[in-house]
């Protein structure tokens, strides 16, 4: 007992407080989306002609300077996050965290922050097009990967476990083929550049 009042608190409350410390970093991701979500609301939930007409659409959009950052960050969260599937690789495994629970709990967290990053590129809109098929991909590699998680926190068998593993990787080579080719397209045709609204009198907004 006093060992452990010497280095801290006790094991139980220790443990608490490293789950504590796990989810500081989401929630406050999800506390600043939550709040940038709110003020552009009424951007995001206009129609495409609508969008058009309002300021902000000059930067919010897809190949604005904000949707843009959005889908450049989501696909570097997705590859960091491919690296958890070559976990074993001496290359790959110095860049993850060093104990299996936090190369989970990283590997979840950059999922989750992807995913709400790619649905702010693609301006909370899905389109028939390659980009829109990547984004329901990758939103099956979410949910499979949850479900995975969840069987495994209930101790299910090992095979049911390794099923489910296998059913996440194949979605996520999928989403992961979707975006690569929706990112080639997007090189090849959009645009790119912050043009600002013109008002009726000439000026800029």
């Amino acid at each position: 007992m006093h060992a452990r009042l010497e280095y801290g608190m006790p094991g139980p409350n220790r443990r608490s407080m490293k789950k504590i410390r796990a989810v500081i970093p989401l929630a406050v991701f999800c506390i600043a989306y939550a709040a940038f979500f709110l003020v552009h609301f009424q951007y995001y939930k206009s129609s495409d002609d609508a969008r058009r007409q309002l300021p902000t659409h000059a930067y919010l959009r897809s190949g604005g300077p904000v949707g843009l950052l959005a889908g450049i960050v989501a696909g570097g969260l997705i590859l960091w996050n491919l690296a958890y599937l070559a976990r074993r690789s001496g290359p790959v495994r110095r860049l993850l965290p060093p104990s299996a629970p936090s190369r989970v709990k990283a590997h979840a967290f950059t999922g989750l922050a992807s995913s709400l990053l790619v649905l702010t590129h693609a301006g909370f809109t899905l389109r028939n097009s390659v980009g829109g098929h990547a984004l329901i991909a990758l939103g099956a590699v979410v949910l499979s990967g949850s479900l995975c998680w969840y069987v495994r926190s209930r101790r299910a068998s090992g095979s049911l476990i390794g099923q489910w593993r296998t059913l996440h990787r194949w979605i996520a080579m999928l989403m992961v083929l979707l975006a690569a080719l929706h990112v080639g397209i997007a090189l090849r045709y959009a645009s790119f550049s912050y043009t600002p609204v013109r008002m009726a009198d000439g000026g800029a907004r």
